[in-house]
């Protein structure tokens, strides 16, 4: 085991069991490693060229399975949703990983002149006004060629799926086997989760759930669509939200459904029902015949020019029986943009997407070493943006805002600062300037890695001083 250096995450691979104590201690020395400079290319990550050399092999090693790696932080994971005292959202999501360059990389998809991989990832997140992420608690990677989408475990073999949309059904069963006993949960998905195998196997197992429609499904008896059924209902609740920003830097399937837009307040009105619907054609028989769930309609009202407005129809098994409580189904779908900040944090800000790994196994390996920095970044801008008042304590150790206040005494940091004001002092760290905007995830990376480098130091002086040397 290695010493941890990061007071929060560091100990995520504390628990790892690849069979072997020497991988063991290699796989924390790795994360204390990137955990310095999460940005940097592995040749730069490692100072030595026998260090570099180490982490090649311990990628490319077969005994190193990624999953091991992820079990560990996953467990940590869970510890601490666990220690939240409060519901814990399970935010599903996949995700492409494209890769450029000319050598084939073994074991990967063949998408124009790039390859790449899918990953299907389960995020746990407080149910808070800011919302913390406990980290990844489900991950599955997949294959898809020519529309074939194959599971490709992290021991080396792969399993055909009959369908693309069967990952989000085994993703929920593979969390749900593996959430602590008595901890309150809400599974949320976008609308690749709205298929209706999912929705029974959930409730068959009593799970909550928050899934956006992307069917107009039919009603049990002949009684018509689902917009019939909330055609009828009067609008109860009606509020002005602030509406992330998407950029334009995303795939023209996902813009087609998540149009382009920037930060804006709306104005959204909310209606809810319950609805029976009936079994689809073609699904499978043993399923039942209707399953009866509520719904909640969300139109947004005086949409300005130019803008799309929002409309969402969320299948959930929260009750929807007063204003507060469509309000907070609302607000837990709203909840699920943070798992694709996640993956900004892991592509761009741990520059996943940049790393040089000649297999799909080894990029399995780093992909599993690198989640607990992506969580680490991805709560400070999280918590920045979404409480910014929040104190210090909720980002950084006491030896980090130190460390801050003597490298950044412009941004005169005190024990009274709040987290967005230590935020932009990490990011100063990466060259943002205060007046140029929010810092982007590369500025924050660097930032969080200089901090990092400056504790490691700090860290050596503290532990030579206990020896009584001058």
């Amino acid at each position: 085991m290695c010493a941890a250096r990061n007071p929060v995450y560091d100990h995520d691979l504390a628990d790892v069991d690849l069979g072997d104590a020497r991988l063991d201690r290699r796989a924390c020395l790795i994360l204390a490693a990137i955990l310095l400079r999460p940005n940097d290319s592995f040749p730069q990550v490692f100072d030595t060229n026998a260090e570099l050399e180490a982490y090649y092999r311990f990628t490319n090693n077969p005994k190193v399975r990624a999953g091991a790696l992820l079990h560990s932080h996953s467990a940590a994971s869970w510890r601490r949703a666990t220690m939240c005292g409060n519901t814990v959202l399970l935010l599903h999501d996949t995700t492409e990983h494209t890769f450029d360059g000319d050598e084939t990389r073994i074991g990967l998809s063949k998408r124009g002149k790039h390859q790449s991989f899918w990953s299907h990832v389960t995020l746990a997140v407080a149910e808070t006004n800011a919302p913390q992420a406990f980290g990844v608690v489900g991950l599955r990677a997949y294959l898809c060629d020519d529309g074939v989408w194959t599971w490709a475990r992290s021991d080396g073999s792969g399993e055909p799926i009959r369908k693309g949309s069967d990952r989000w059904i085994d993703g929920f069963h593979e969390v749900v086997g593996t959430t602590p006993a008595g901890l309150d949960v809400i599974h949320v998905a976008d609308r690749e989760g709205d298929a209706y195998p999912m929705f029974c196997a959930l409730s068959s197992l009593n799970q909550a759930f928050v899934i956006r429609a992307a069917h107009n499904r039919t009603l049990a008896d002949d009684a018509g669509k689902v917009k019939d059924a909330l055609a009828g209902v009067q609008h109860c609740v009606v509020r002005e939200v602030e509406l992330a920003s998407r950029t334009d830097r995303r795939p023209p399937k996902t813009k087609a459904t998540h149009p382009t837009r920037d930060t804006r307040p709306a104005k959204l009105a909310m209606r809810a029902t319950a609805a029976t619907v009936k079994r689809p054609m073609g699904s499978a028989a043993e399923l039942p015949d209707a399953l009866t769930m509520n719904v909640v309609e969300v139109n947004e009202l005086e949409t300005p020019e130019g803008c799309s407005p929002i409309h969402w129809m969320l299948w959930t098994t929260l009750p929807v029986e007063t204003p507060a409580q469509i309000e907070r189904v609302v607000d837990i779908y709203r909840r699920r943009w943070i798992i694709e900040e996640f993956f900004r944090s892991l592509k761009t800000g741990c520059a996943f997407s940049k790393r040089q790994a000649e297999s799909l196994d080894a990029l399995l390996r780093t992909q599993a070493l690198l989640l607990p920095v992506a969580v680490a970044l991805l709560n400070l801008r999280t918590l920045a943006r979404t409480d910014p008042k929040l104190p210090w304590s909720a980002a950084i150790s006491e030896r980090q805002l130190r460390i801050l206040q003597d490298a950044q005494p412009k941004h005169k940091l005190t024990k009274r600062s709040n987290v967005r004001a230590v935020m932009l002092a990490i990011a100063a760290f990466g060259g943002h300037i205060k007046n140029n905007g929010e810092p982007g995830w590369i500025t924050l990376g660097r930032g969080f890695e200089d901090l990092l480098e400056r504790e490691s130091g700090w860290l050596a002086a503290e532990r030579w001083m206990a020896k009584g040397r001058p």
